[in-house]
């Protein structure tokens, strides 16, 4: 199971938590704004974050960040024109 691409590039900060002592991006609707959709109304996502990815600072960053978008918009549409690509 894994992530399409369009789906990280459009995480918010609010997706990036802690759970059980593991870093994950936790895709759900709760945290989509209308513009946002997830397949179905209750489809949640749940991903562990790599630990290369915490080491470069990821978590830093997304604390860094007014709450909102963890990447710039336009990344999350560059993306969505690729949607068939996924992270597995």
């Amino acid at each position: 199971m894994g992530f399409e691409i369009a789906k990280i590039a459009d995480a918010t900060t609010r997706d990036v938590e802690c759970i059980n002592g593991i870093w994950v991006i936790r895709i759900r609707t709760l945290h989509r704004s209308k513009d946002q959709r997830n397949k179905t109304e209750i489809s949640t996502r749940t991903i562990a974050l790599h630990s290369a990815v915490l080491a470069e600072g990821f978590i830093e960053y997304v604390k860094s960040l007014p709450e909102g978008r963890c990447f710039r918009k336009s990344i999350a549409k560059q993306a969505s024109c690729t949607e068939r690509n996924r992270l597995d």
